[in-house]
């Protein structure tokens, strides 16, 4: 095991720069967090300190930069604010502070602007560690951010998810008015233009089975829109709202098969959620997302915008499913540990 400071005799203290709410849909700064702090690390928050604090910790860990002027903190996105986010960077270098920069997407997910991409462009050039959760992100960030081409780029995997108790299916099929005598294919996270809402409807609608329904659940964002479409053409459920994390576990205990329709994208945090619970799962092969699924065989894979691809995977699935076999995921649970993501980081940071 690695050892737990850069400073030899002192506790090591970590910035961790992203979303930490309870109960937030995605609970991964939570679970790496916690790790951290099992580890004996003194992790602070907030994107407040990032930003105003004359504290200096020994690192900052830093997961999505729009945490600090779009998501809590609405700066005005202009020369100024990028002249003092990038004194901020100096004056934590200044103060012997180490940087990593976990790489979760290649920029903001919504409405990316040229101030976006010169966030990310400073961030990442002021990186002393790029963590990436598998191997071919690291060429893309590489060939947009040309920045980044001698940069320290390292590998740790996706952590799991906490798995929950599952309430009783039958009750939140219910509870939701979803079929019993169907397959249930879902659908679930923040609804972006680029995950393949209208790609989804297609590739299902062109399926004609009549044993399947699909549920589509999350919030809309940006300019998406409900599907038209009649329970003749589809069985479907539409839920659009935010899912706290305590609602999660009956998303899961409704769905048989989990369902990513992305157009782009380097990670999927679904595609770990799914497999923590040993749910199957079918996406386009963009990404990290297969090698998120190491460890894990009950995975499908689609060329990405592609129908009949799409409906390929899809009907491999249905008959891997009906042969009821024992999903599996303890090999995954193992590869994917934060314990492992953690160290893995840690070990590295030794070094610098």
């Amino acid at each position: 095991m690695p050892k737990k400071s850069i400073n030899k005799g002192k506790v090591l203290t970590l910035l961790l720069v992203g979303s930490y709410k309870k109960f937030d849909t995605n609970e991964y700064v939570q679970l790496l967090a916690d790790e951290y702090i099992k580890q004996g690390i003194q992790v602070i928050f907030e994107e407040q300190n990032f930003l105003f604090s004359n504290f200096t910790p020994d690192v900052v860990h830093i997961q999505w930069p729009e945490s600090i002027y779009r998501w809590k903190n609405l700066i005005a996105m202009d020369d100024l604010a990028l002249k003092f986010i990038e004194n901020r960077l100096k004056w934590y270098k200044t103060n012997n502070t180490k940087f990593i920069y976990t790489v979760h997407n290649l920029q903001p997910h919504d409405n990316s602007i040229k101030f976006d991409n010169d966030i990310y462009t400073l961030f990442l050039k002021y990186a002393d560690i790029i963590v990436h959760h598998g191997k071919n992100s690291i060429d893309q960030i590489k060939q947009k951010y040309k920045e980044t081409i001698n940069s320290n780029h390292i590998v740790a995997p996706h952590g799991a998810y906490k798995n929950e108790v599952l309430p009783s299916k039958d009750s939140i099929l219910e509870k939701y008015t979803l079929p019993k005598n169907k397959i249930i294919f879902t659908n679930f996270g923040l609804q972006r233009s680029y995950k393949g809402r209208d790609f989804n409807i297609e590739v299902f609608k062109n399926l004609n089975l009549s044993d399947i329904c699909y549920f589509c659940v999350g919030m809309l964002v940006g300019d998406s829109k409900p599907f038209e479409i009649t329970q003749e053409e589809l069985c479907h459920k539409q839920l659009y709202k935010k899912i706290p994390s305590n609602e999660v576990p009956e998303i899961i205990s409704a769905t048989d098969i989990f369902f990513l329709g992305h157009s782009s994208g380097l990670n999927s945090g679904l595609i770990s959620l799914a497999i923590s619970y040993s749910k199957p799962i079918i996406f386009p092969n963009i990404g990290n997302f297969e090698e998120q699924t190491k460890g894990f065989n009950f995975y499908e894979t689609y060329e990405v915008g592609n129908i009949e691809s799409a409906k390929i995977a899809i009907n491999k699935m249905l008959v891997k499913i009906k042969q009821n076999q024992i999903l599996d995921n303890k090999t995954w649970l193992d590869k994917n540990s934060w314990e492992k993501h953690v160290n893995i980081i840690l070990k590295e940071l030794n070094k610098e």
